[in-house]
């Protein structure tokens, strides 16, 4: 096991931050029939947000529905959410959630749905086009309590800060962030993560150790945000692959469930690198899979940043299980990108965005849509951000 004192060292700067987790867990088999007894005390009316199939035909929608019917608790449903959340849609959510008058908004499903719940709890106090808050309108009050049941270990969105949407007109996924914006209770049923088929859990698996590598490697990194991020990947390490090939396994399932909560809880504490950043942008341009994506991306993330990054690197090899005895910083450091790259591949997630249908043609689009984030970018990774390295990391990936 690493010891926890070497991240800390000649870091004491590390120790001046500040950490905000209001969210209440509920973790393990059945945790779907106990919530409502816990989201009871927010009001008698709720609006659930999720998909049209996976969710519906797996049975958990009307299950939802029979358990918070139970306890006293409407449900307005809205069934519209699609693999990546739209403007159109969390507008529609939002003109619902207003017209219905519901105390709380529950999201089940994918990352999706959960960011969609998200965005229409806001939408249900505001009112307007969520697209405002995109573009900087300020979330200066508390929304509707926030209800999260990921289907998917993934995004961690049952526990962050952020909720990320897609304009199709204007060829645009960009997220946004507030404190009013965690959920209030996320609950992690491995039942319900069982019915993922494996080609989404992988993906999704692949964005749980995006954001926790990402996570430890970002300036911003402080020692909690170090001790949960490092936690999810040596759970990655242990479970992604038993997860990838046998989804029914309850115990792997909860197992990933929390390193993708643990994850979420890291990227809301310091935010990520240069990959994800770039994977919304793909995402936007040729609707990829961001999961897939943001792990396609991450061991380019892990190159760009290596010179600033060497140290943390090699904590994150003796994470992954590799024998750094002997070997300069620089091995060790080198280590941990092949093992990455390694663990990726045995599940199945592509090398190239070219295995995408990515292609240079999008790339002055790309830069278009990442000078905006400029500013986050600079603040999180250690390689100097301009355009051009911003261009030279897509070329490094393609």
């Amino acid at each position: 096991m690493v010891k926890l004192i070497h991240f800390y060292k000649g870091a004491e700067r590390m120790f001046d931050f500040t950490a905000y987790m209001p969210t209440r867990l509920l973790l393990g088999k059945k945790s779907i029939d106990q919530f409502p007894q816990v989201v009871k005390s927010f009001g008698n009316k709720a609006l659930l947000v999720t998909g049209k199939r996976s969710m519906k035909e797996s049975g958990f929608t009307d299950r939802a529905i029979r358990k918070l019917s139970s306890v006293g608790i409407e449900v307005e449903l809205f069934d519209e959410v699609q693999s990546n959340p739209t403007m159109k849609a969390v507008n529609e959510g939002g003109a619902l959630a207003r017209k219905a008058s519901v105390d709380m908004v529950i999201g089940l499903g994918g990352g999706s749905a959960l960011d969609s719940a998200k965005a229409i709890a806001v939408l249900a106090k505001y009112g307007g086009s969520i697209w405002d808050f995109i573009e900087g309108k300020e979330i200066d009050k508390p929304v509707l309590p926030i209800i999260c049941l990921p289907s998917t270990a993934g995004t961690g969105s049952e526990v962050t800060k952020y909720a990320v949407i897609s304009n199709e007109k204007a060829r645009l996924k960009e997220g946004f962030a507030s404190n009013f914006i965690f959920p209030a209770v996320a609950v992690l049923d491995p039942e319900l993560m069982s019915t993922v088929p494996h080609s989404l859990t992988v993906k999704a698996g692949g964005d749980v150790l995006a954001h926790a590598i990402e996570a430890y490697l970002t300036k911003l990194a402080n020692p909690y945000s170090d001790i949960v991020a490092l936690e999810s990947i040596r759970l990655c390490v242990k479970y992604l692959k038993k997860v990838a090939k046998n989804g029914k396994n309850l115990k792997n399932r909860t197992a990933m469930g929390w390193a993708s909560s643990l994850a979420g809880i890291a990227i809301s504490f310091v935010d990520v690198v240069i990959g994800h950043h770039v994977s919304e942008a793909v995402g936007a341009l040729y609707r990829t899979h961001h999961g897939e994506t943001a792990a396609l991306l991450l061991p380019y993330a892990m190159e760009f940043n290596f010179e600033g990054t060497k140290e943390r690197l090699t904590h994150i090899a003796e994470v992954m299980g590799v024998d750094i005895k002997g070997m300069s910083v620089d091995e060790a450091a080198l280590k941990s990108i092949e093992a990455v790259r390694s663990l990726l591949k045995e599940i199945g997630i592509p090398e190239k965005l070219r295995d995408l249908g990515v292609g240079k043609k999008e790339i002055p689009e790309m830069l278009e849509i990442l000078k905006k984030r400029v500013p986050d970018l600079k603040a999180g990774n250690h390689h100097e951000i301009t355009i051009e390295s911003i261009k030279q990391y897509i070329e490094m990936a393609l």
